[in-house]
């Protein structure tokens, strides 16, 4: 996904906010919101539960099925996630009511004029799930803060040749790892062997069971 971040903090005019956004980023959310407006009204709500999800965990996100899924091409459903998650996070954050935050992103020649009435339906399709984003997205926030956090992981398997003059001798499989964070400069890549992946995988299998594990001890009342 185009990796466009925003502090949206709710004290400085919303106008301000979309205003300070580079022209470079205005123009490409614009082609995203032009996408919104050719989504069907039924898939509305399927748009709105991908935009969450993109703001809570970008990383989870898996473009090629949101354009197969949306019927669109990658590089559509790529612009469309970027916008839909803007209108998410400071819907989420904000105070402004849909047709103030649709109208000041306008005037700010974020939206098209044509994409107004689909990005004012996606922010009304919002509102029943504000809270709970707000609750989510704060949450989000404090777990991220000081250090870089995941925003991309991506994998793919190489086959490694050893040759002997003109001949194949040797053959190995490696994987290539491609992390992204959400900080300027902060991705590194890297390759591994299977016997790497099936250790790393037991690592994180048991930091998953701590990790549910902490949930359920932060989710305990609190003694008086």
């Amino acid at each position: 996904m185009g990796a466009f971040r925003f502090p949206v903090s709710p004290s400085v005019a919303i106008a301000e906010f979309f205003a300070d956004i580079p022209p470079a980023v205005k123009s490409y959310m614009r082609q995203g919101f032009v996408v919104l407006s050719r989504i069907a009204p039924n898939s509305l709500p399927r748009v709105v539960e991908i935009a969450a999800q993109s703001v809570q965990n970008p990383s989870t996100i898996e473009e090629d099925q949101v354009a197969k899924e949306l019927g669109l091409q990658p590089d559509e459903a790529r612009a469309l996630l970027s916008a839909v998650s803007l209108l998410t996070a400071v819907s989420s954050v904000r105070k402004d009511k849909p047709d103030e935050i649709v109208g000041a992103a306008a005037a700010a020649s974020l939206i098209p004029e044509d994409s107004r009435r689909a990005a004012l339906a996606f922010c009304s399709e919002l509102l029943p799930q504000k809270e709970a984003l707000k609750q989510t997205f704060d949450t989000s926030r404090l777990a991220t803060r000081l250090l870089p956090a995941l925003a991309l992981f991506e994998t793919v398997v190489d086959i490694r040749l050893g040759f002997r003059d003109s001949s194949v001798e040797l053959s190995v499989p490696v994987v290539l790892v491609h992390i992204d964070t959400d900080a300027s400069d902060a991705e590194i890549w890297f390759q591994m062997q299977k016997a790497d992946v099936e250790k790393i995988i037991q690592d994180l299998g048991k930091v998953l069971s701590q990790l549910s594990q902490a949930e359920k001890w932060s989710e305990r009342p609190a003694k008086d």
